[in-house]
């Protein structure tokens, strides 16, 4: 029943209705009655890892949502052997992708051409590594970039809005590729690149990146059905480990995905709560 709704809910539309009231510059009092009682309270957000501090100071839920992180809370990891957690958030799964299938949950599995359109990536990830990290209401929702490299290209990938929570991802196959995403390319040796690929979920009234001037995703409730897929290039653009990437309005998931050897797999991750800059992974140069 549960698939049968969100088949049908107009996902798109009511993301973008709840961006929108977010976004709203409401009576201070309601902003921060909501702050103080839901993330504080029940969420139990920490305040005091923040930069600004006074919920007086927020004048939209939204600017909560992106609220900045205050780094002397936050180490980054900087030895160049070892990647970073991009952002906080619960560890679900690193996986050794067998073949061109990505594992999303057990028996749910989704393919590297569904999130590749050109052969030569689909080809340059098979037998690789991917890495899935999933970021709740609560989280801090920006993203960093793990490993230092050049940045490349990022690809804004339209698509739907399907909810990320745990029966979404045990219950509907390929679930990943059919959100809209941002993908960012990123080189980091003459020879090696990967992908972080930021996941629009439903109720993430958009996405954005400081590298693209003007842009976020989801900007109307038509985005499925008319939006086209833009590629931005970009040239001798370096992106410093920890630096930031993109910006998620609520929570939604952080997909990883390295080339065949370059990376590896730390045990007794999966589930595990992150922080960003701390040491997920170790990476072959």
């Amino acid at each position: 029943m549960y698939k049968y709704i969100l088949k049908i809910l107009p996902k798109s539309f009511l993301s973008w209705l709840t961006g929108y009231f977010t976004t709203f510059k409401s009576p201070k009092f309601i902003v921060q009655f909501i702050i103080r009682n839901y993330f504080i309270k029940k969420l139990k957000v920490n305040i005091n890892e923040l930069i600004e501090k006074d919920i007086r100071k927020y004048k939209s839920i939204n600017d909560f949502f992106t609220r900045k992180l205050d780094f002397k809370y936050r180490k980054i990891e900087l030895n160049k052997n070892k990647l970073i957690s991009p952002c906080d958030g619960r560890y679900l799964s690193g996986q050794n992708i067998k073949k061109d299938k990505l594992i999303q949950f057990k028996n749910k599995f989704y393919y590297l051409n569904q999130i590749f359109e050109q052969k030569a990536e689909q080809d340059y990830f098979i037998n690789g590594t991917g890495i899935t990290i999933y970021l709740s209401p609560k989280d801090y929702h920006r993203v960093h970039c793990p490993y230092p490299g050049i940045l490349e290209k990022i690809e804004y990938i339209p698509g739907k809005l399907f909810p990320v929570n745990e029966y979404s991802v045990k219950n509907i196959n390929s679930l990943y590729p059919k959100n809209e995403r941002l993908q960012f390319k990123i080189r980091y040796s003459k020879n090696k690149y990967y992908y972080l690929i930021m996941i629009g979920a439903f109720n993430v009234g958009k996405m954005s990146s400081k590298f693209i001037d003007n842009f976020y995703s989801n900007k109307n409730f038509l985005t499925s059905f008319f939006y086209k897929q833009k590629i931005f290039l970009f040239s001798n653009v370096s992106v410093k480990k920890g630096e930031e990437l993109g910006i998620f309005n609520l929570g939604s998931t952080v997909v990883l995905l390295f080339p065949s050897k370059s990376l590896t797999l730390l045990s007794n991750y999966n589930n595990k709560k992150l922080v960003i800059g701390q040491e997920i992974i170790k990476i072959k140069l």
